[in-house]
């Protein structure tokens, strides 16, 4: 089958600022059509309506049509171009919160239609990415997600393609796939595992009647398994799976046991109820993928995998089959299974490359202790090997410096030793910035300061504007890199976590020979590992210290912290 007959759908789950938006956007506010709503201008019904109307029109100026807003929203049924997904939809997403009780921002969704698996169904969905980051407000959380839909159209998918994806999946994809996703989004609400929570793991199926089936129609791809490994719960669901007289039947062994959402959903019904409420697309969902569209190439990747899994679910032979299911469980816990596993199944590099870079961010930003070896961009020797953010998680990161040969270190020194200094509180030094870091900072208070340990005197002062030290900034764990470089060719850099309590953490580099400074706009903080030119990324809030460690890296310089909210 060509993989231009595969289909697939996207639905983005985002926040707004519903009240900011709308101040921002008065006249298309009040052109929304709610005359016949009878309800206060401030219900909430009536600001969701709104806000669907302004993201409608966002998605009407990249080029998208048809958009309309879902009819659930004015209380009345969801009209047929709805229900068969053949137009762009705006809904609000009950799921999708900042906050429980928290009513200033709206949980919106926007579906799209069902596109060919083409470079023009891509082109729509990159109109949609970019469309949808263009809102005004918008903000991704982790109640965020990103589902993708694959299918054939309103087809459905036959009982032996069904039955080898979800083989893969059983079998080691499932796990593997794990890594390329955030670990908030696994194994837990709204992501379960279909090897632990689908009916078929719980064996919540007439299992007496299954085991009596006969086992001649699947016993070559059964064998092909290679069960001789897997855990006897995995054996089983393989072996029943191949039972299945239908695709109707394996969707429903497939589905949630007691209504949990899978992390990969399989839709075969293809019909809606009477009330059209519920509606069936013949399709299997990818639910685990995060939400946040800060990178825009993630959507499209993600979507590729999707339809290349299934693509080779419908193609394989039974050799190309065997040879797939043996290098998955072979990949397992070795260096660049993810790799190795979408290779396997026919995925295009460009698609690989993206996926390494996705793991390299979940596996530093968020998990320190995660393994190694899983083909990060730290996987494999390159000339320049180095890493960096693919800006998933906030704004696009600007490559201002990478630290070179030696690895900055934070030090408390003195001409004696290593110190940690404190004071009474009430009484503000020269080093210490925690006790009254709370108020906000005066301009022209937040500043570097050097000290000659020799002679005991300030030697040179570094004051940061408010575009780089916010009022509310708290700035904190000082890393320097002193050797001279082409971006700082007299002194070195100075590189600042501004670890503020307001939630715009960033880091701030100084150029200390030209009193040059900036600051990223992501929420990150840098961590150094333990080898050369490899700064980490991890996610960072925190509140402000009581104490301040000094900072420094040799015995004749030290540079320190003054307070932040008081001038001089």
């Amino acid at each position: 089958m060509a993989e231009s007959e595969i289909t697939f759908g996207v639905e983005f789950e985002f926040l707004v600022d519903t009240d900011k938006l709308l101040s921002l956007r008065p006249e298309e506010a009040n052109a929304a059509p709610i005359s016949s709503m009878p309800l206060p201008s401030t219900s909430p019904r009536i600001k969701a309506i709104k806000v669907a109307n302004i993201v409608k029109n966002r998605l009407e100026e990249a080029g998208l049509s048809p958009v309309q807003v879902t009819k659930e929203l004015y209380v009345i049924p969801r009209d047929i171009s709805e229900l068969e997904c053949t137009t762009w939809v705006v809904k609000k997403d009950i799921t999708v919160k900042k906050s429980i009780g928290d009513i200033q921002y709206a949980g919106m969704e926007v579906t799209s239609p069902v596109l060919p698996n083409t470079s023009k169904g891509y082109e729509e969905l990159a109109k949609a990415v970019k469309a949808i980051r263009q809102v005004e407000t918008v903000l991704f959380n982790e109640s965020c997600g990103l589902h993708v839909h694959v299918g054939r159209g309103d087809a459905g998918i036959e009982l032996l393609p069904l039955q080898k994806f979800a083989s893969l999946l059983l079998l080691g994809g499932e796990w593997i796939l794990d890594n390329v996703h955030p670990a908030r989004r696994r194994g837990r609400w709204p992501c379960y595992r279909n090897s632990t929570d689908s009916r078929l793991a719980r064996l919540n199926i007439d299992l007496e009647e299954v085991e009596a089936r006969p086992d001649e129609a699947g016993a070559p791809w059964l064998r092909a398994c290679d069960l001789e490994n897997p855990s006897r719960r995995i054996k089983n669901q393989v072996k029943y799976l191949w039972k299945a007289k239908s695709s109707m039947e394996l969707g429903q062994w497939l589905k949630g046991f007691n209504m949990r959402r899978l992390a990969y959903d399989v839709r075969q019904q293809g019909a809606a109820s009477e009330n059209r409420r519920f509606e069936y697309k013949r399709t299997i969902e990818f639910r685990q993928a995060d939400g946040d569209l800060s990178d825009e190439g993630f959507p499209i990747a993600w979507v590729k995998v999707a339809t290349g899994m299934l693509a080779w679910a419908f193609n394989a032979d039974l050799e190309t089959f065997r040879s797939t299911i043996q290098e998955v469980t072979g990949a397992i816990d070795q260096e660049g299974q993810v790799s190795k596993l979408l290779k396997s199944i026919g995925i295009p590099e460009d698609v690989i490359s993206t996926w390494n870079l996705t793991l390299y961010v979940y596996r530093v930003l968020y998990q320190p202790d995660f393994p190694i070896n899983l083909g990060s961009t730290f996987g494999t020797a390159r000339p320049r090997n180095v890493g960096f953010d693919t800006g998933t998680y906030g704004l696009p990161v600007e490559e201002y410096y990478y630290f070179y040969d030696q690895w900055p270190i934070g030090l408390a020194v003195s001409r004696a030793g290593q110190h940690v200094l404190g004071t009474r509180q009430g009484r503000p030094t020269a080093h210490q910035s925690g006790r009254i870091s709370m108020a906000y900072a005066v301009p022209g208070g937040s500043k570097l300061v050097t000290v000659d340990l020799a002679t005991d005197t300030v030697t040179r002062t570094y004051t940061l504007p408010l575009t780089v030290h916010y009022k509310g900034s708290y700035m904190n764990n000082l890393r320097f890199d002193l050797p001279p470089t082409p971006r700082s060719p007299g002194a070195g850099i100075a590189c600042i976590f501004d670890s503020g309590n307001e939630a715009r953490n960033r880091f701030i580099m100084v150029d200390l020979a030209r009193g040059r400074a900036g600051a990223s706009q992501i929420s990150i903080r840098v961590r150094f590992e333990s080898s050369r030119r490899r700064p980490a990324i991890r996610a960072c809030h925190s509140t402000p210290a009581r104490e301040v460690i000094l900072c420094g890296s040799n015995m004749k310089t030290l540079i320190a912290l003054n307070w932040t909210s008081a001038a001089g």
